[in-house]
């Protein structure tokens, strides 16, 4: 869980996170309280971030999705 904590306080402001939970089987709930942190954050921060089959995040509406993503990309 610190891992994950450290790494995401390291992502710069205006980068692109990618958190891919489709081989997870079950995410800790700690684990689910830092991403939805870092969500929060990410508005801020001028990060675009997109999550992948993570069932337990509250996700707004507004969420970018893994297709706006990528569209995003080309």
């Amino acid at each position: 869980k610190a891992s994950i904590q450290q790494t995401l306080n390291k992502v710069p402001d205006g980068s692109s996170v990618v958190i891919d939970g489709t081989n997870s089987v079950n995410i800790h709930p700690d684990v689910i309280e830092i991403i939805e942190n870092f969500r929060t954050h990410a508005s801020y921060s001028d990060i675009n971030l997109v999550l992948t089959n993570i069932k337990d995040v509250d996700r707004p509406s507004s969420m970018t999705t893994l297709a706006d993503a990528l569209d995003k990309v080309k």
